[in-house]
């Protein structure tokens, strides 16, 4: 069986560390498009420091709003947690590609 994954996502701005959440069942083609948008708008880059996948786009969903619900203070302690750099974690892997994964 094939399951499509949907993502919970933060995006940090570069230069100020503003973040940015969001949901998709398309990850790498929604922060393409954030990308350029941002680029054209002033220039900063948004860099992916963080994401969650899930089979269940409402899971990812009511996970969003959880996360929107935290101060930037916790945010970034749950970025920290996993990506202590803030690394931008472009590419991603390539089973986004597909966004299909097998279960099973």
């Amino acid at each position: 069986m094939w399951v499509q994954l949907s993502a919970v996502y933060l995006l940090a701005r570069r230069g100020s560390r503003t973040l940015h959440s969001g949901v998709t069942a398309d990850l790498r083609s929604h922060i393409v498009g954030h990308r350029d948008a941002s680029a054209s708008v002033d220039g900063d880059k948004l860099d992916l420091v963080y994401y969650e996948l899930f089979e269940d786009f409402e899971q990812a969903y009511l996970r969003e709003k959880q996360l929107k619900a935290y101060s930037h203070q916790r945010k970034a302690l749950l970025i920290a947690s996993v990506n202590p750099g803030w690394e931008d974690l472009q590419p991603l892997p390539c089973v986004l590609d597909r966004r299909l994964v097998r279960r099973g």
